[in-house]
Formats: C-alpha cells, structure tokens, sequence
C-alpha cells in the first residue's frame, strides 16, 4: 500500500529539498506535490496537520525528484504565474508559505521499467 507524508516547509524561494524517510529507497517510486498555503490557526497556534492550502499568483513546479536510501531529494521552482502565461519565466521574489505532499508506492504492487 502507497505512504504519504505531508510537509509544511514554511516562507520558502525557489530551492532543492530534502527530506528523510525511512520508507523511500532509492529504487522507489515517489511523487510529489507542491502549493501555496498556510496551516490552519487555532488561537495563537497553528496546526501544520490541517492545511489552508490554495492556488494564487505564483507558480510551483516540483522537479528533478531523486529518492535515496532513507530519504527523496527534489526541486520546488516557484515564479510568477503571470509571466508564464505570458510565455516568460519570473522567479518569485518573495517567500511563500510552502506544503508537500510526498507519496512512496509499496515495492511489491506491479510495476515496470525500461
């Protein structure tokens, strides 16, 4: 069966990530995904485990995923949705509030390779 672990990574730019879990090998399969947000306020705390994630101005892209023993290394490129629509990459300038969602699939369900 699939695992997933979600992260709040907090003010974020542009950046190469890595996160350890004992579950990913580096002969897994592992997907990622990115977005905007913030953990959900209670009072004068947050709680990381209930996300207020949205789609905004700025654009997050995953790339390069690389698993390894004991972890997944991997890109979060963020820029301006904007200027993409326009044809034109913009980095984002400012950080942003960042969540993954990483997912490892178990090594005994089917799969393939070249």
């Amino acid at each position: 069966m699939a695992q997933h672990f979600r992260h709040f990574w907090g003010p974020q730019k542009t950046a190469r990530f890595n996160f350890q879990w004992d579950a990913i090998r580096h002969d897994s399969f592992v997907v990622i995904t990115a977005s905007e947000g913030s953990p959900r306020q209670e009072g004068l705390f947050f709680d990381p485990s209930a996300p207020e994630r949205f789609v905004g101005s700025a654009h997050f892209q995953v790339s390069s995923v690389a698993p390894h023993d004991g972890g997944v290394t991997f890109w979060v490129i963020i820029g301006d949705a904007k200027a993409l629509l326009s044809g034109f990459f913009n980095w984002w300038v400012d950080p942003l509030n960042l969540w993954t969602d990483i997912t490892v699939f178990d090594p005994g369900e089917p799969s393939g390779q070249n």
